[in-house]
C-alpha cells in the first residue's frame, strides 16, 4: 500500500525555494539596489520600481523601471 500522506508536510513555501525563484529573487534585489543607487542622488526627481510577474508561485519576470521628471 502506498502512503499518500508523503506530501502532508509540504507547504506553499516550497515554491520559494526553487533554484529558478532563488535566481530571480537575487535579480530583483539587485535591480532594486541599482535603482535606489541611481535615484538617491541630488537632482533626481521621479519614480522607480521593480515589478515581479509571478505565476503559480514562480517568479517569471523581473522588470525594473526608472522615470525621471524634467524640472524647469
Amino acid at each position: 500500500m502506498t502512503d499518500s500522506s508523503s506530501n502532508a508536510g509540504a507547504t506553499n513555501t516550497d515554491a520559494l525555494n526553487t533554484a529558478s525563484n532563488e535566481l530571480r529573487r537575487k535579480l530583483a534585489e539587485a535591480a532594486l539596489a541599482e535603482l535606489i543607487e541611481r535615484a538617491l542622488t541630488r537632482g533626481f526627481f521621479g519614480t522607480c520600481g521593480v515589478e515581479l510577474s509571478i505565476h503559480d508561485g514562480n517568479i517569471q519576470h523581473v522588470r525594473k523601471q526608472l522615470e525621471q521628471f524634467e524640472r524647469t
